[in-house]
């Protein structure tokens, strides 16, 4: 088990929830809510109950909790800075820029002149070559 830290930016709240899969449950969290969050730490344990127990001065409701004092001196101890938006590879967010390579044979941006990756969303892209053999192969 995990315990996760999702910080939404409109609101400068941070959920701390637990789950053995922290980002499946950022990607329901985000997908079930309007605003725009940021998973910001994940760390290892089920420490929900303490880290509810150290912060309910903060808490708003629920979960969630506003970024102030000691929560907010414990996220910087811990390298975050609420309200940067920045891709934490570590500890794990949605990427927030374009994929690196192509999934099928894993050609990079920009390493090849005549080959284009095709981005599919944040996470995944596909070169120009493999994309021309899919069309042909499906004919489309």
């Amino acid at each position: 088990m995990k315990t996760y830290f999702v910080f939404d930016h409109d609101a400068r709240c941070v959920k701390i929830g637990r789950s053995n899969k922290p980002l499946t449950r950022f990607s329901e969290l985000q997908c079930a809510n309007h605003r725009n969050l940021d998973l910001v730490l994940v760390l290892d344990g089920d420490v929900e109950s303490l880290m509810h127990q150290r912060f309910a001065p903060y808490r708003v409701r629920g979960e969630w909790f506003e970024v102030k004092k000691n929560l907010k001196s414990f996220l910087e101890e811990h390298d975050v800075r609420c309200g940067e938006r920045r891709n934490i590879q570590k500890r794990r967010s949605l990427p927030r820029k374009k994929p690196q390579g192509c999934i099928s044979c894993g050609a990079i941006w920009g390493a090849e002149p005549d080959v284009r990756l095709f981005a599919l969303n944040s996470v995944f892209a596909v070169c120009s070559r493999c994309l021309r053999s899919l069309h042909s192969q499906l004919d489309l």
